[in-house]
């Protein structure tokens, strides 16, 4: 046991995962940067939230969303394209 190094997706030692159906679903990335992402997803939900004021016409919501919206789907974007894709997720082709 003492070989054995803790799961790298739970910690654990030691850890079934190789026996979970959804290990390929296993964080792909550190700790740090998946609060990153949650950090800037939750942004974005701030924003998109403030954002839906039906009340405003098309234009004013167009110049909202772009200038408020859009950078931080961006960044979000950019952030989840650095991690690893887990296995089966985009190999759809066609």
């Amino acid at each position: 046991m003492d070989d054995v190094e803790p799961c790298p997706a739970c910690g654990a030692l030691p850890c079934d995962w190789a026996n979970n159906p959804f290990a390929t679903l296993a964080p792909a990335a550190p700790v740090e940067d998946l609060r990153a992402i949650a950090n800037e997803a939750q942004f974005l939900i701030d924003r998109i939230r403030s954002w839906a004021d039906w009340s405003l016409d098309a234009e004013t919501l167009a110049n909202e969303w772009n200038g408020h919206v859009d950078p931080p789907l961006s960044r979000l974007s950019k952030l989840l394209a650095t991690l690893d894709k887990p296995q089966g997720v985009g190999d759809n082709e066609g």
